[in-house]
């Protein structure tokens, strides 16, 4: 039974880990660049935009990118939400994304919820 729990935790293991390198891969491979949520790239110029890279640590390699990445969600942190970003000062401020998927989680269990009791004011008289 221990030998049972312990596959199925390294397969959870290995599972999240494929799911943070899937997820990063794709953040790098998207056309966009980041540093057009804190400045205007078209009409910025070339210090502004390197400055905007150094702030969001894109002008990082790729490995140290993964790292803090990795190393942030292990503490809860998913950093801010790029559409909300607002550069002012110097330093880059927005909408957290974990509260944003916090208010995601209540209204899909507020969902889940009343479609339970749903069924079962449905399914228990049938």
């Amino acid at each position: 039974m221990l030998g049972y729990v312990l596959r199925r935790l390294a397969i959870a293991v290995v599972l999240l880990w494929l799911l943070t390198v899937i997820t990063f891969v794709i953040y790098l491979k998207v056309p966009q660049d980041p540093a057009g949520f804190i400045v205007d790239v078209q009409h910025a110029s070339p210090a502004q935009i390197a400055q905007a890279h150094h702030i969001l640590g894109t002008d990082k390699p790729a490995l140290v990118q993964y790292e803090k990445y990795v190393v942030r969600l292990l503490h809860g942190d998913m950093g801010i939400s790029w559409p909300t970003v607002v550069f002012f000062a110097g330093k880059v401020e927005g909408a957290p994304v974990g509260h944003m998927v916090w208010q995601a989680l209540l209204v899909t269990a507020s969902l889940t919820f009343g479609g339970f009791i749903v069924l079962l004011l449905v399914a228990v008289p049938l």
